[in-house]
């Protein structure tokens, strides 16, 4: 058991690696690696009958905190209001990479399912839209249909009007968010001390 923990620890410092990597080419310019990213999410994070996530293997999944920068929540008109998971910078929408102004630590489980962005009613959580990504939309696999509310959130391309500020443009909603949750990931500190702590 103790040397499987070694390999699984390996093993998860191997994907974080490869997160910021992978980071670093969407920062450069190449977004759509943010289909990449949402894999490495899947093998963190991702339990079911079929699959053990590297954090269960672990037993690390109940016992760590994660960093989390959002604070999304549906405005006066129902629609779309979004705060720390993205920020509005030269005119676009993109990953806040540490400027927004919310800032907390969140167990795995409330960090998967915390809203991170409402578009026309429709609430997204973490888990909602890494997974549509690593499933369906080329991260993992290519579903011939994209479920219809991540559908919607992909395809999602408006101007955001804010009195006395202008007009904004609102795209690439998911590479932001999946961005965003890279830096989030690489950034707390409980994930980052498993590959370091002692197995007993």
């Amino acid at each position: 058991m103790k040397e499987n923990n070694l390999n699984f620890k390996k093993a998860l410092k191997d994907e974080l690696d490869k997160l910021q990597d992978f980071c670093n080419l969407y920062d450069s310019g190449k977004i759509s690696y943010y289909k990449e990213i949402s894999v490495i999410f899947r093998k963190l994070f991702y339990d079911n009958k079929h699959n053990i996530s590297l954090l269960k293997h672990l037993n690390q999944k109940e016992n760590i905190k994660l960093l989390s920068f959002s604070n999304a929540k549906s405005n006066i008109d129902g629609e779309i209001f979004f705060m720390g998971m993205g920020i509005i910078k030269n005119g676009r929408y993109v990953p806040n990479y540490g400027e927004g102004i919310i800032k907390k630590l969140l167990n795995v489980k409330d960090y998967l399912e915390e809203a991170v962005f409402i578009y026309n009613g429709n609430e997204y959580n973490r888990f909602d839209i890494f997974i549509s990504v690593s499933n369906q939309d080329g991260g993992a696999y290519y579903d011939k249909e994209l479920n219809t509310k991540y559908k919607l959130l992909k395809e999602a391309n408006f101007l955001l009007k804010i009195p006395f500020l202008g007009n904004f443009r609102i795209d690439n909603i998911v590479g932001t968010i999946i961005r965003q949750m890279g830096y989030e990931i690489l950034h707390s500190k409980d994930i980052r001390n498993i590959i370091t702590k002692e197995t007993k």
